[in-house]
């Protein structure tokens, strides 16, 4: 199959995923009562215009949820409108939001680069909130961090904003098309183990043969032949890819997997913080500009089971004095979660 056929294939399950639940009305009624969302996220004005080019997920994610989230998700909009609102009202907002406005690498598109934009703007309420003045010291001239935050007493401190997604968000992504097409379809897989990349549907060079693959199997001449068998068995597997399956769930007997082992999230977490920690050297000048505050989303599947568990001390490096890492959902505050804490010399705080 070359890729033109492959795109194609992959861009027509999106559009089964569309009609099966996208609703006109409520998208866009979404679309008018949240101006900024509509203006900023750049969405289309109709609903057959959410399919696009841009691989791999061949949609706007932002429109793919307005349009297929049930009433129940309003305030969830409404409430991205409004950390949006805030957000626009502070101080290096334009030079910042270049960074995010790109057509290849827009927030509102792309659904890994969305999780990313909308922790950055859930920082930014965390420190607004408290009445302390905080602004975005974005500069074309050199790198900084994305946050810099002005205390009562005069003093800064810079934050920078990190959502540890590794393939988290293509699964997320996954989730909301597979329950677009049917609320029994899910997703199985191992947890905090190690996935080679060509084993993995989530990376993104095999995602779009993911979505053709799922093409192929998710026809409804088939959904309707395992639902019927799922009436007497469950989980029925609808097909399995690399080291994953898509199980659809009925009202039968439950039939228990003798394969079902998870990694141990204890050792998942060490690593998980190393990367994390790795991962921000050299970036945005952080050395330069302390002290400095690093505040991670790591709500991915694998991380938030990690969360239960205390990792071992952490040697701070040069160019952080401290990391709060935080499990906070899409509708989440995040002064109402309590993270990891470590600071330079210090275990979890």
């Amino acid at each position: 199959m070359n890729t033109n056929t492959k795109n194609s294939s992959a861009k027509a399950l999106i559009k089964s995923a569309l009609e099966c639940s996208a609703n006109k009305d409520s998208y866009l009624r979404r679309r008018t009562s949240n101006p900024l969302l509509s203006e900023l996220g750049k969405l289309p004005n109709e609903i057959d215009e959410i399919i696009c080019e841009q691989k791999p997920n061949f949609c706007h994610s932002l429109a793919f949820r307005m349009a297929t989230y049930s009433d129940n998700a309003d305030n969830l909009f409404k409430r991205w409108n409004t950390l949006l609102g805030n957000a626009k009202k502070a101080d290096g907002w334009e030079d910042e939001y270049k960074k995010w406005s790109n057509e290849k690498a827009h927030w509102a598109i792309k659904w890994d680069r969305f999780n990313q934009f909308l922790w950055f703007l859930q920082c930014f309420e965390y420190f607004s909130e408290n009445s302390q003045s905080v602004s975005f010291p974005a500069s074309k001239k050199k790198p900084k961090p994305d946050l810099c935050v002005q205390k009562a007493d005069g003093k800064k401190v810079f934050v920078e904003c990190y959502y540890y997604t590794k393939w988290w968000g293509r699964e997320h992504f996954l989730e909301d098309l597979l329950n677009a097409i049917d609320t029994k379809l899910k997703i199985k897989r191992k947890y905090n183990i190690s996935y080679k990349e060509s084993g993995n549907p989530m990376a993104e060079k095999n995602f779009v043969e993911t979505l053709n693959i799922l093409k192929d199997n998710l026809t409804e001449a088939r959904l309707l032949e395992h639902r019927n068998n799922a009436v007497t068995v469950s989980p029925q597997v609808i097909c399995d890819i690399g080291d994953f399956a898509i199980l659809l769930e009925g009202d039968g007997e439950y039939q228990p997997d003798d394969n079902n082992a998870h990694g141990d999230p204890s050792n998942s977490l060490d690593v998980f913080v190393e990367e994390i920690i790795d991962h921000k050297k050299d970036k945005n000048d952080l050395e330069g500009h302390s002290p400095n505050l690093l505040m991670v989303n790591s709500l991915g599947f694998d991380f938030q089971l990690a969360f239960c568990k205390n990792p071992q001390q952490v040697n701070m490096p040069e160019y952080l004095d401290e990391v709060r890492i935080y499990k906070c959902g899409i509708n989440g505050r995040v002064s109402n979660c309590d993270p990891m804490n470590f600071q330079r010399g210090s275990g979890p705080k």
